[in-house]
């Protein structure tokens, strides 16, 4: 995990200033950016370079060829869009036949602020670049015949999958002043090599985590699929190459070691987690053997929720995991035959979730299971209508009745509640 920059070391933060800038808080004191230049706008290359010179720092000059047979997936990939079967058989009228002038340049003294894209995102954005950028489309009257980067997040996703991250540390450790030429596609066009190739790439582009089963990693994956966790799906999604399905963009499949797999992609805000819970996980992930897990204590909870409240049955191998990470963490309250009680495992999820302000919602993939035993004793969210209220007495006796254990705590409670109901019959 040698990486010179990722997006681990990536903040965006207001400046105190009046003027309203923002200041951007990196590993490093300046800012990067990429520039384009496709086959359209070629017989202007040298004039735009010039211009690049006088702006900027030139790190790296390349020419670089798309192979045919993954041209348009490549187009897909960098432009943050589902990965589909796109024909082989003509070139995109923006870009145009291989090959395209690409460029690395860094700007000492960034300004940034919000703005808003041609399609309609409004990102923190580093003002020269996306001036030098407008500035350079109006040479031309066909639109969009030069691309950059807008900032620093997506120049490390877009000049990593074009150059790769060893070629691309290479240029921000020491600038490739020469002209090279590349003929190359984007990283893992066709499918990875290794689980290692896959991650140099997403420790780069990607705020990302494998939320469980990953003993056997980076080596080869022992289970039948694969869970992500990260911010940006689509970006992960593009990463990695994954072939999305067209209702669900958050699951697919990809090939790694010649084998396709399963691939399910878990994101802030889709309540497979509660969002509050994937960012704290997100934040506090750890490095192991070249790729990022959830930390110690973010794994155990996470695990328990999922074989607990996404799973009907626990499956054996999370009752060792689980045991053993407890007796790791020091976890004297927990003994590995309360995977056996959802009693005793939704009072633990329950003060879990009440201590870190953790409420429960029906998760976004509908394929999730859910285990109302395990549920019903959770925080739930109070932003949602009908989950504010307090249950009804009617409901507190059916949720006794469906907990054994919880009867006695439920009748001490409301013995006089329930002897006024009785007389009242």
């Amino acid at each position: 995990m040698q990486n010179l920059i990722g997006l681990t070391d990536i903040a965006y933060q207001p400046s105190t200033t009046s003027s309203g800038d923002f200041t951007l808080s990196t590993s490093l004191k300046c800012d990067y950016a990429c520039i384009a230049i496709w086959n359209g706008a070629l017989y202007k290359q040298t004039e735009i370079r010039e211009d690049l010179e006088r702006h900027f720092d030139i790190l790296a000059d390349y020419e670089i060829t798309w192979s045919k047979t993954f041209y348009g997936e490549n187009i897909e990939r960098l432009y943050e869009r589902p990965k589909r079967e796109v024909p082989t058989d003509g070139w995109d009228r923006k870009i145009g036949p291989p090959p395209f002038r690409f460029f690395i340049v860094r700007d000492a003294n960034p300004r940034y602020t919000w703005k808003r894209s041609v399609s309609g995102v409004i990102e923190p954005a580093n003002e020269a670049v996306v001036a030098a950028k407008y500035r350079y489309r109006d040479l031309f009257p066909a639109k969009y015949q030069v691309h950059s980067s807008n900032n620093i997040e997506e120049f490390l996703f877009q000049s990593t999958l074009i150059l790769g991250p060893e070629r691309l540390q290479a240029v921000l450790k020491g600038p490739i002043l020469t002209h090279e030429v590349l003929h190359k596609d984007l990283e893992g066009a066709g499918g990875w090599d290794s689980w290692k190739q896959l991650f140099d790439v997403l420790n780069i582009g990607s705020k990302y985590l494998v939320l469980r089963n990953f003993e056997g990693l980076p080596h080869q994956l022992l289970d039948q699929d694969i869970d992500f966790l990260c911010d940006n799906y689509q970006r992960l999604a593009s990463l990695c190459g994954i072939k999305q399905n067209s209702n669900i963009p958050y699951k697919g499949s990809m090939i790694v070691n010649g084998t396709e797999l399963s691939v399910d992609i878990r994101f802030t805000g889709d309540k497979y987690f509660p969002a509050a819970w994937q960012e704290t996980m997100l934040r506090r992930r750890q490095p192991r053997h070249g790729f990022y897990v959830p930390a110690p204590d973010d794994l155990f909870f996470s695990v328990l929720f999922h074989c607990k409240v996404q799973k009907l049955k626990v499956k054996s191998k999370y009752v060792t995991d689980l045991t053993a990470l407890a007796r790791d963490l020091r976890f004297d309250w927990f003994d590995g035959t309360d995977l056996a009680d959802d009693f005793a495992c939704g009072r633990i999820l329950n003060g879990y979730m009440r201590a870190r302000g953790f409420q429960y919602e029906a998760p976004l993939d509908r394929g999730v299971k859910q285990n109302m035993l395990v549920i019903d004793m959770l925080p739930l969210s109070s932003c949602r209508p009908g989950e504010a209220r307090a249950r009804t007495f009617r409901e507190k006796l059916i949720l006794a009745i469906r907990h054994p254990r919880k009867a006695r705590d439920f009748l001490l409670k409301n013995v006089k509640t329930l002897a006024k109901k009785l007389t009242g019959l």
